[in-house]
């Protein structure tokens, strides 16, 4: 899928993104539009990952998220609550999402914003920043059991 800019003054000055034809769509557009876009829609696609989500990730554009139990990229050790950084939204609440961003008010905008970019570059943008986030769950995993605790702490999306 492939999407255009669509600027929506019921979300309070932020853009989203709206589905568009993808044979009126170009790579180097959609990665232009989405570098200059608050809110980016990330269903799920095909199989547990999105490639969506990296790519909005990237671009710096806060994820709002339809994909009911859908895993989130790594677990609570890296990123203690994903609503600090994405919009996570049921797929049969599809339908409130203005009403949900509309509600998000220009300053948590921009701290979201920054969480992500801080997320990106030191766990997503490169193998040194994966293989980070997998040692340090790794060693709260390691940890966790050492103190004896249960340690299955996944963040899903909401369903």
């Amino acid at each position: 899928t492939h999407y255009k800019e669509s600027t929506l003054s019921s979300t309070g000055g932020g853009k989203v993104l709206a589905q568009t034809p993808k044979e009126n769509q170009t790579s180097e557009a959609y990665y232009a539009w989405i570098m200059n876009t608050t809110f980016c829609p990330t269903p799920r696609g095909d199989e547990l990952y999105s490639v969506r989500f990296s790519e909005v990730l990237s671009a710096g554009c806060i994820p709002i998220v339809y994909a009911d139990g859908w895993v989130l990229p790594y677990n609570q050790d890296v990123v203690p609550d994903w609503s600090k950084m994405a919009v996570l939204i049921a797929q049969r609440n599809v339908s409130s999402t203005l009403d949900v961003i509309a509600n998000i008010s220009q300053e948590e905008r921009c701290k979201m914003q920054n969480r992500i970019f801080d997320f990106y570059n030191n766990y997503v943008k490169d193998s040194q920043g994966r293989l980070r986030a997998i040692l340090e769950m790794m060693d709260a995993r390691i940890l966790a059991k050492k103190e004896g605790r249960d340690h299955g702490r996944i963040s899903y999306a909401p369903e």
